[in-house]
């Protein structure tokens, strides 16, 4: 099936209406079109063909939309690049997406050279030339995405992902002729590209509105053009602090949120305030949304909505993973990241990322999920959830709360107890002022996962330090108590230890026992190798990790490491590593050790 350009078809439709709003400049569809063609025809003398892939780096302007919308007038593949890369960024992410033509805007080009393409300005032009027909099945374009990793990943999208997306939202959300989309989100996310998608085929209007500062938003919004704007939660909140911000979001139609979890006082508020805000959940793989919520439906439930037309949604019988199926996922099915459930009408919840969800002794535990329960406390506005090695259980839960001043430990965790289960139970919690965000707004889960990390390993006035850089003042809640005792972590592996002169316990101490055996105590996580403690006489404390013990293990002893080793540490009174046990096991029992000098280890 071939179709036309969305833009040809629309601007016989409207020639005269408004299409696109950048600070002075205002273009009809007409007029858009006009310019559109003309630098397709520049783009055609310097060689594009249908198929090739443009890149396009520059700020977030009139032209960039020109130069996206003339990349697809050709049948050329656009890919929108974040213009606050670093070079070597920007390099990897072309030889990823297999960029062959480079468009830079004003100030881009010596950065863009990283590609090491043909680069051209992204605002040349040429001939008027026609339009190129779409096969459905041709690659519109590629959006680069790293999820929660560093590494970057080509999410190719297809003209049919984008034109079923495009429908599905519009049939969800509504459509009305005098629509106006403001694009506060960034233009190389598949959020933002998804606004001059739909637009373009529903002949409504996009005003554009990056960077996203709160007071021009609420100008923006101010102007009675826009009926319509998608954000994250940091966003909508921020614009809700704004002087003005509440009541001219209320004039709005739809505010669009997802990107991220919404906190449940945010979502309270909004709903105080009768917003329009439509809760909503999706990937770049899918072409932006994947389920949505009807606006102004904010009921109290916490779901992401229904799957949205065309879509269907289902709970993975293995690990509890989403899978998508549809054409907005190119008619296959996805496995997606994000763990969650579907209620009796078959509305999704997120519980978390599945790469976030830990295992404690045995047990599953989701960070969404104890977050959310931290969030319900009346002192809590904010809060995330990480784990951190634990040499009993394997991992523990540590949160960040941003709360009211005064909030207690003790009660917090009182009230955990009566919506969570025991082994969900944080065994620590910071209180500060923000949490660490990336990108548009998301939670930075990386950064918090490094200092709750080096918390662990004994490094605290250090971390507490960097992290008050990152999250303002930072205090440890009292009343909390490691619970070393979660008697819910029953699965964990009993191990009988047989150790050389002392016996290893679960939470990392040493008892003198000779030849003693030790049953039923936990050692290490059930499902491979555990870390007890190695030596501390260059200020080391034990390490839960196999990485970390590689690093402070000779060559010789770093075979045993990879055969199958707990180390059990004997350690003087004065804190010098003494001596070190080597003990072989699998994930049920010890049945060798090695014994080895201070003399024979580093570390």
């Amino acid at each position: 099936m071939k179709i036309p350009h969305p833009l040809w078809s629309t601007v016989r439709a409207r020639p005269d209406h408004l299409a696109l709003v950048c600070g002075d400049v205002q273009l009809s569809y007409l007029e858009l079109v006009e310019k559109v063609s003309t630098r397709a025809g520049g783009l055609a003398e310097l060689g594009v063909k249908k198929g090739d892939r443009v890149a396009l780096l520059g700020g977030f302007d009139a032209d960039w939309v020109i130069a996206f919308h003339a990349i697809g007038w050709l049948g050329a593949v656009v890919v929108p690049l974040a213009p606050r890369l670093s070079a070597e960024a920007l390099r990897e992410q072309g030889l990823t997406a297999q960029v062959q033509f480079l468009l830079v805007g004003e100030g881009f080009r010596r950065l863009g050279s990283a590609l090491g393409c043909r680069t051209f300005e992204i605002a040349g032009v040429g001939p008027e030339c026609e339009p190129a027909l779409w096969d459905d099945a041709d690659v519109r374009a590629v959006v680069m995405t790293s999820g929660t990793t560093a590494t970057p990943k080509a999410v190719t999208l297809s003209t049919t992902q984008w034109l079923y997306s495009a429908m599905g939202s519009s049939i969800r959300l509504g459509h009305h002729l005098d629509d106006s989309w403001l694009a506060a989100l960034p233009l190389h996310h598949v959020g933002g590209l998804s606004i001059l998608v739909r637009a373009a085929w529903l002949g409504t209007t996009v005003e554009l509105a990056w960077p996203f500062r709160p007071a021009q938003v609420v100008a923006h919004l101010r102007s009675g053009r826009v009926t319509q704007i998608s954000l994250v939660p940091e966003m909508l909140s921020r614009l809700l602090d704004e002087e003005g911000g509440a009541d001219v979001l209320s004039t709005l139609r739809v505010i669009l949120l997802g990107g991220d979890a919404c906190p449940r006082a945010l979502r309270q508020r909004a709903d105080a305030l009768e917003l329009p805000v439509a809760l909503t959940w999706g990937m770049s793989e899918a072409a932006s949304q994947i389920t949505t919520r009807v606006p102004g439906d904010l009921d109290g439930r916490s779901d992401v909505g229904a799957p949205l037309p065309f879509v269907r949604v289902d709970v993975g019988s293995v690990d509890g993973r989403l899978l998508v199926r549809g054409p907005t996922v190119g008619g296959d099915v996805l496995v997606t990241s994000d763990v969650g459930t579907l209620d009796t009408l078959g509305r999704v919840s997120i519980l978390g990322r599945a790469d976030d969800i830990f295992i404690s002794g045995g047990e599953n535990v989701a960070p969404a999920r104890v977050e959310m329960a931290l969030r319900e406390h009346r002192a809590v506005t904010d809060a995330a959830v990480v784990d951190v090695p634990c040499a009993r259980w394997g991992a523990r839960p540590l949160a960040f709360i941003v709360a009211e001043e005064g909030v207690d430990g003790a009660e917090l965790r009182s009230f955990l107890s009566e919506r969570l289960e025991r082994f969900e139970l944080p065994d620590r919690m910071l209180a500060c002022q923000r949490l660490p965000a990336r990108g548009i707004g998301k939670l930075d889960r990386k950064v918090l996962r490094d200092l709750g990390r080096g918390l662990a390993l004994g490094a605290e006035v250090e971390i507490l330090n960097r992290a008050q850089e990152l999250l303002g003042d930072v205090a440890r809640l009292e009343g909390l108590e490691v619970d070393d005792g979660v008697d819910e972590l029953a699965s964990t592996a009993k191990l009988s230890v047989i150790a050389g002169d002392a016996i290893a316990k679960g939470d990392g101490s040493l008892a003198n026992g000779g030849h003693s055996e030790l049953h039923s105590e936990p050692l290490t996580e059930s499902h491979g190798l555990g870390v007890v403690g190695f030596g501390v006489n260059q200020g080391h404390s034990p390490a839960p990790t196999l990485e970390d013990v590689g690093q402070a293990t000779s060559s010789g002893h770093q075979e045993f490491l990879e055969s199958g080793v707990t180390i059990l540490v004997n350690t003087t009174e004065e804190g010098n590593a003494s001596s070190v046990d080597l003990v072989e096991s699998d994930s049920n029992h010890v049945f060798k050790s090695h014994r080895c000098s201070h003399e024979e280890s580093e570390g």
